[in-house]
């Protein structure tokens, strides 16, 4: 893990990042449908433009954000990829973010272990969370970001984003993997455990183990149609939150595979097979499989859109949802390592 923070203009550093990064892009046009053209050195023909920074105080507009994990920063693309909104250098290594409607909640390995961007303009503000164990993964839900720290007692802690400190912490015994919030509880996985947390408490209320064998690990969690859903080693399990049983599991990747949900589906990527599946979220049931990029790595939905780091982390597209089909996208001389719409 690295820290390179640098002082430059807004101007240069965007001009910097477009000619050396996220330098180009696909347009909606006749060419819709497939991939861009590229040039020997792997530069797409049309160049990105840069979108205008928002003012303080504007009201935000959704954004694309990616992790650009070669410098530390995160950047916010506009939701057609037709250019870079701004870009903000957390001082070290992103282990995790979460996007709200007003902020940016960020998990750092730098000096600055937990930082919240405002939005839609704004340089990153330190948040102290106090006690040893710095953040490692994040979630939001009721007015609070959920933290779980990097150290093996698996605590979780609830920041009451209003009040500004934290209100409540739990144990869980075990080193945290994924944590997500929704149907009316926050969710954590350790090992192969599946745990359910009272967002009022905080308190466990609830957990259940994945069947998964030993060798597997579980690779996912997200929340979505008021259900639970669980990713082991290429493998989902849709979870009831009341009763935390599981059905039968559904066999979507055949390994190295990330999980999202949005839009009333869960998606899955295959990076070996360069299959994106979408499950349907009220059914459980794979309605559609897509191959429109290579080695997906990681994904997020949103705003009609499906948005797809891929090739290795060197490339971004977007898709249109219902069939696949490539819409535009972005490619990268630095290395992408995760994707969120918001």
């Amino acid at each position: 893990m690295h820290n390179r923070r640098r002082i430059r203009p807004v101007l240069t550093v965007l001009l910097t990042f477009l000619f050396t990064g996220l330098i180009g892009t696909a347009c909606e046009s006749s060419d819709a449908g497939r991939e861009p053209t590229e040039t020997e050195d792997g530069v797409t023909l049309d160049p990105a433009v840069t979108v205008p920074e928002p003012a303080p105080g504007a009201v935000p507009s959704p954004e694309v954000w990616v992790v650009d994990a070669d410098t530390d920063q995160l950047v916010a693309l506009d939701p057609a990829l037709a250019g870079v909104v701004r870009m903000v250098d957390t001082g070290g290594a992103v282990l995790d973010y979460t996007v709200t409607p007003d902020s940016v909640w960020v998990a750092t390995a730098g000096p600055v272990p937990f930082q919240r961007v405002p939005r839609p303009a704004g340089r990153p503000v330190p948040v102290v969370l106090g006690g040893a164990d710095p953040p490692r993964r994040l979630a939001v839900a009721d007015g609070a970001v959920w933290v779980a720290g990097a150290e093996v007692s698996g605590t979780i802690r609830r920041f009451d984003t209003a009040a500004g400190t934290v209100t409540g912490e739990v144990a869980l015994g075990d080193r945290i993997d994924f944590l997500a919030a929704g149907a009316g509880a926050v969710w954590a996985t350790a090992g192969h455990v599946l745990f359910r947390i009272d967002a009022a408490g905080p308190a466990l209320t609830g957990s259940v183990e994945i069947p998964v064998d030993a060798g597997e690990d579980l690779s996912g969690l997200v929340v979505e149609a008021g259900a639970v859903w669980v990713l082991a080693d290429g493998v989902l399990f849709r979870v009831d939150p009341a009763s935390l049983a599981h059905g039968d599991p559904v066999e979507v990747a055949s390994g190295n595979s990330s999980v999202a949900a949005g839009d009333a589906a869960v998606w899955v990527t295959d990076t070996f097979r360069n299959d994106i599946h979408r499950i349907d979220a009220a059914s459980g049931h794979v309605a559609a499989t897509f191959r429109p990029v290579t080695k997906p790595v990681a994904l997020a939905a949103g705003g009609g859109s499906l948005y797809v780091v891929h090739t290795g982390g060197l490339k971004l597209a977007r898709l249109d949802p219902a069939d696949g089909r490539f819409l535009a996208g972005v490619q990268s001389k630095v290395s992408l390592r995760a994707v969120s719409y918001g």
